[in-house]
């Protein structure tokens, strides 16, 4: 098997603090990679110790690797500063300064799909909290794989991140080594997995009459969600006021990324057996598995205990993650109205509404919570102006109302459901509890950057998700990124066809992630609403998908706030305000 790996280590950028343990991290996962036998021109390591780390050096690093097309499995690792802006980036040494001098993740983990390669990894140690500052909310970040597939067939990729979305991974110092001595609490945890000394991670097999040690993929998530939170603690000393949870998207089945002989085990001859185990507190990623799984078994006398009981020795996230969901999963407003069309707000007010195809007016009652649409032909896209000045562009759908959650400043969640006088009511009613519930819960899990899919129930959850689909539309939005992350491009198309037949029109998230470059064939500019991503991580993967060229799409990528579905600041609500009037949205 011929694997290759790429080490990444960023300690300074902008006017950001440096960074303490990224050499050592990088150390530690070298002498890993070494003792796997990757070595010479196939372990790359490219570090700011002797000067700039920059994305086409990436790059070019890469398509080195993979420009022969013989290796098997490729693994790039990060270690420094990181930001959420739309999605992961990793800044290198000019950033932000320069906005494309940072690594796209989601857009280098689409390519990397195509690249040829059986089995890539990529394993970033770094914080993903949101972009602050305007300087920051500009890096838009560079993919550094290519975007050439060389046989257009789909491969595995994993990624490993050291922390939830919007959490930073932490650098902490070790009170064993020295007291001056830092660590990278993920890489830490990591190499030590990596190289065999925690046996709960390892598959014993036998290879060619070797007995052998394999850390599979799937085994290493599980593991390091489980271990860092315990690890995190035992360096404190004490209950830690900030928690660092792993999470990982794993698509390969088999995929491993060390095989380790036993001779070369703690205990020569036979395997070490497992440690004491480290009792994982119930975190969030944990609290949402078991929340979905919950949903799914229709078992409701659960759930509803789940819903009613705070977790105890949990911290914050499990608590945050049940009460986003029990507030998402509770209706608010009127089920209908009268023009069988219409966007209800919580959390927001509207002051203005912009459209085309559709008379569209701010309801009389609660001021700015209630906008009716009376479509003229079909779906059409309405601009919600907000009273701070931001703005949301979303279909408005025949026959179906929306509701949307703001909380503090952020679109946190939409949901569309049949109106109740509509010929789709009744079949929704049916199940309007599991239904909500469930959307909810991904809806809550996602805005804590703790929704996965991955072990046994990753495809029963996005089944589950699917099946809503002809009675709620978001869903089918989550189930479609959800299927993208697995790489089950086949089920998207489904979802497309079927949406298409159904509603006359496709989202634009689930156009472009059906496609194989640009959007989804023999759709029309018109039959694809609204003419943006609705869920923000949409826009990182524009380039990688190769969307087709849009000034306007351009122009907006300027003015997107932080927010899990896509929301405009002044400028860019000003931007859709022109489009819609003078038609470059035509509908």
């Amino acid at each position: 098997m011929q694997r290759a790996v790429v080490l990444i280590g960023v300690a300074r950028t902008g006017g950001l603090p440096e960074l303490s343990a990224v050499q050592s991290g990088i150390a530690r996962m070298a002498a890993w990679a070494q003792a796997q036998g990757i070595t010479g021109e196939r372990l790359v390591t490219l570090t700011d110790r002797d000067g700039k780390v920059r994305a086409h050096q990436v790059a070019d690093a890469i398509e080195q690797l993979i420009a022969p097309r013989t290796l098997d499995q490729l693994i790039v690792y990060f270690s420094g500063h990181g930001i959420h802006n739309r999605g992961d980036l990793w800044l290198l040494s000019d950033a932000p300064k320069h906005t494309g001098e940072a690594i796209n993740v989601e857009g280098s983990l689409q390519l990397a799909r195509y690249c040829g390669v059986n089995h890539v990894v990529l394993i970033s140690d770094a914080c993903r909290t949101a972009a602050d500052g305007i300087q920051a909310l500009g890096v838009t970040g560079a993919e550094v794989f290519p975007n050439d597939p060389v046989d257009g067939l789909e491969r595995a990729v994993d990624a490993f991140f050291a922390c939830a979305r919007g959490k930073p991974a932490l650098e902490v110092r070790d009170p064993v080594e020295s007291a001056g001595a830092f660590s990278a609490l993920y890489t830490e945890v990591l190499a030590d997995c990596l190289s065999g000394a925690r046996a709960e991670v390892l598959d014993r097999i036998q290879d060619d009459g070797e007995e052998v040690a394999l850390v599979r993929a799937w085994k290493l998530a599980d593991a390091l969600t489980a271990q860092v939170p315990p690890r995190l603690k035992q360096k404190l000393g004490r209950t830690p006021t900030v928690n660092q949870t792993p999470v990982a998207r794993i698509s390969s089945r088999e995929g491993w990324l060390s095989r380790i002989p036993a001779a070369q085990l703690p205990m020569p001859g036979r395997f070490a057996p497992a440690p004491a185990p480290m009792m994982a507190p119930m975190n969030a990623v944990r609290a949402a598995d078991r929340m979905l799984s919950t949903v799914l078994s229709g078992d409701r006398a659960r759930l509803d205990g789940m819903m009613a009981t705070p977790v105890a020795d949990g911290g914050a996230g499990p608590d945050l993650l049940r009460t986003a969901a029990g507030t998402l999963a509770h209706p608010f407003g009127p089920a209908h109205f009268e023009t069988g069309c219409g966007f209800k707000l919580r959390g927001a007010r509207v002051r203005a509404v912009h459209g085309r195809g559709a008379a569209i007016e701010i309801v009389d009652g609660v001021p700015g919570t209630l906008v009716r649409v009376a479509p003229q032909q079909g779906p059409c896209t309405v601009l919600l102006e907000l009273d701070d000045g931001g703005g949301v562009l979303l279909p408005a759908i025949p026959e179906f109302v929306a509701g949307l959650d703001f909380e503090a400043g952020e679109l946190v969640h939409v949901a569309y459901e049949p109106s109740d006088l509509g010929p789709r009511w009744q079949a929704y009613a049916a199940h309007a509890d599991t239904l909500r519930t469930l959307r909810a819960t991904v809806a809550a899990a996602a805005g804590l950057g703790v929704f996965r899919l991955s072990g046994d129930n990753a495809l029963q959850i996005a089944r589950g998700m699917q099946v809503a689909k002809s009675i709620d539309p978001s869903m089918a939005l989550y189930a479609a990124y959800a299927y993208h992350e697995l790489g089950r491009r086949d089920r998207i198309r489904e979802m497309l066809a079927f949406l298409h037949g159904d509603l006359g029109f496709v989202f634009f998230d689930i156009a472009l992630l059906a496609a194989d470059a640009g959007l989804a064939q023999g759709l029309r500019d018109d039959q694809v609403l609204p003419a943006v991503p609705l869920l923000s991580q949409g826009w990182s993967l524009l380039g990688a998908f190769r969307a087709p060229a849009s000034p306007l799409r351009d122009a907006l990528q300027r003015h997107l706030r932080p927010s899990l579905w896509t929301l405009f600041d002044a400028a860019g609500t000003r931007v859709l305000a022109d489009a819609l009037a003078t038609g470059v949205i035509r509908r």
